[in-house]
């Protein structure tokens, strides 16, 4: 069961670098962006591991769907164990952002430290969301 007392959280900063599909947790702190802004939450890293010796881009993960868009990514409850039991999540594609490895820290479950990832097909769900954000702004450039 994953268990992270969010009020007395102290991040520690990862010492290696994070790969594509890692779930680790995320201080939002001085951020203003709607939904995540000043929070600690889980964040999905969907740079590539060649970029992200000092900074990774994530996509925050929250529990709340009402602020839910077409391009944002469910998982439903149970899913996995690392994230809370018995709530859907969702990957907030829309909110993608860069942060310094500094922010980021590892999950823990149960007694154990660790750094799970989402499964192959739900980062490609991720990523597809992303492409899609990217693509739809380069035609509204043209």
């Amino acid at each position: 069961m994953f268990s992270c007392n969010k009020t007395m959280f102290n991040c520690q900063g990862i010492r290696f670098i994070p790969h594509r599909g890692l779930v680790l947790w995320c201080d939002f702190a001085g951020y203003r962006a709607a939904e995540i802004g000043d929070k600690v939450r889980p964040a999905i890293i969907v740079s590539p591991w060649k970029f992200n010796r000092q900074t990774a881009y994530v996509v925050p993960v929250s529990q709340a769907d009402s602020w839910s868009t077409s391009l944002d990514i469910q998982f439903p409850a149970g899913r996995y164990p690392f994230f809370t039991p018995g709530i859907d999540q969702w990957a907030k594609t829309q909110l993608l952002t860069h942060v310094e490895l500094a922010r980021l820290d590892r999950m823990r479950i149960g007694e154990r430290w660790c750094t799970p990832a989402i499964g192959a097909a739900d980062l490609r769900r991720v990523l597809d969301a992303l492409t899609s954000i990217f693509s739809d702004a380069q035609s509204l450039a043209a």
